[in-house]
């Protein structure tokens, strides 16, 4: 799945956590309408991702 493609991607940033912790984690922040992960694809390939949500706390 995409989502498993982005957790992929993700693990290489955070190699401490598994691919299916991450996974987990995206789908449960992917239940949250403010929250979109986008995949940037070369030859196939998911090669990038980005990850954005809206913020609703104040932010200084």
């Amino acid at each position: 799945t995409e989502i498993h493609q982005v957790a992929r991607l993700a693990q290489e940033l955070w190699p401490e956590n598994t691919v299916a912790s991450l996974e987990a984690e995206m789908y449960e922040s992917l239940n949250q309408t403010d929250t979109a992960f986008f995949l940037y694809y070369t030859d196939n390939q998911a090669v990038a991702f980005a990850h954005a949500q809206l913020r609703r706390d104040y932010v200084e």
